[in-house]
């Protein structure tokens, strides 16, 4: 049989072989136009664009882009299904200098005629993009894809933002197809600022994201720990915006900041998944003691995750004091770098808990299930 005959399927097999280099997919997409329509649609299908910025002291700015090649080919892009875009400084330092130039007709542009993604998992770490841009590509990226199912935003704040601008915006629907949003925000402002930013971050997402913005984002991970200066008062939640369906959060700040469910308004009955410093969860036992609540805040939690933290001694009082704030837990997790100790929990007839004998997991079991639950969004 004639290679330009072979069956679609055994192109594809051939394709898809594990040890297969991209150099040679890219010769298998050159045979002919016959193998060209059928490996087209499973190169393309996942798509990682780097946007690399770096600013030389003294001078201008060097825009790298990384991508594979023929991605700048209209012909191509109906195929990419899962975009990696990835905006990465790549200066030294924490606070980099503003990025005056950014491409964003560029940026926008592409986006624009990647119409068929069904899975966007956005990095933007410390590029100092001004938010007028950023917050540009964010909208014609969410209004350019109808089929996007899965959102993931991973977004560093290096500077306040004074003003979302969302009067400017009308109201508008979720995209239809829109099931799971996933945001982790890292900030690097003062902390008196921190509040006030991390709430217009939000206003501006919600308009953006449209009328169901509350109940389509799931996940949220703030990281609040490089926040320095004078804390000022304790905040009270925003009340422009709500997450409705929150099923997990995670918050890392540590002594000396504000407590994680002041910064986020939420029905935090929701979450399913809490994972806190140790500084940060004795921050809301403490609180909690003080002030009982008339319920449990993390009353629907099934399982709690310290990082970094020593597990507590078998019987305790530190057992007590944290269990019965989270009624329905069935796994106390501490996390010592790349290893985990596990706690099952079940409960007497009483309610009162039952802690199991302590198991051995290795974080990277957790960054599967994420995966997995990622893939289930697909």
């Amino acid at each position: 049989m004639a290679a330009a005959n072979l069956p679609v399927e055994i192109l594809s097999e051939i394709f898809e072989q594990p040890n297969l280099k991209e150099k040679d997919k890219l010769n298998m997409l050159c045979v002919c136009k016959r193998w060209e329509q059928a490996c087209a649609p499973l190169f393309f299908r996942e798509l990682l664009v780097q946007y690399l910025p770096s600013v030389p002291e003294g001078g201008s700015t060097n825009h790298e882009w990384l991508y594979p090649a023929f991605a700048d080919s209209s012909r191509y892009r109906h195929h990419v299904k899962d975009l990696t875009l990835y905006c990465l400084r790549m200066d030294k330092g924490t606070k980099p200098t503003r990025l005056e130039d950014f491409p964003r007709p560029r940026m926008i542009e592409m986006l624009q005629s990647l119409t068929q993604v069904t899975k966007l998992d956005w990095l933007d770490t410390n590029t100092g993009i001004y938010w007028s841009d950023f917050w540009a590509v964010f909208d014609a990226a969410i209004t350019s894809m109808p089929n996007l199912a899965f959102l993931k935003l991973n977004k560093t704040i290096n500077s306040i933002i004074a003003d979302t601008y969302t009067d400017n915006i009308e109201p508008r629907k979720t995209p239809a197809n829109l099931k799971e949003v996933n945001i982790t925000l890292a900030t690097y402002v003062e902390r008196e600022d921190t509040a006030s930013t991390i709430d217009n971050f939000f206003q501006r997402l919600f308009a953006l994201l449209g009328d169901n913005a509350g109940n389509v984002i799931k996940k949220v991970c703030l990281d609040t720990s490089l926040a320095t200066g004078y804390k000022g008062t304790e905040p009270e939640p925003p009340k422009s915006w709500k997450l409705n369906n929150l099923e997990k959060f995670e918050y890392r700040a540590g002594e000396g900041h504000f407590l994680g469910t002041n910064l986020v308004s939420a029905d935090f009955s929701t979450v399913k998944d809490l994972q806190l410093l140790p500084a940060d969860w004795n921050n809301l036992l403490e609180k909690w003691d003080e002030s009982p609540p008339e319920k449990p805040v993390f009353e629907g939690a099934e399982m709690i995750s310290l990082l970094f933290a020593s597990r507590f001694e078998d019987g305790s009082d530190e057992w007590d004091s944290s269990l019965k704030h989270l009624p329905n837990l069935t796994k106390f997790k501490f996390f010592q770098w790349d290893d985990a100790v596990v706690f099952p929990i079940t409960r007497n007839e009483d309610g009162s808990p039952i802690i199991g004998e302590a198991i051995q997991e290795s974080k990277d079991s957790d960054s599967d299930s994420d995966s997995d639950s990622d893939s289930d969004s697909d």
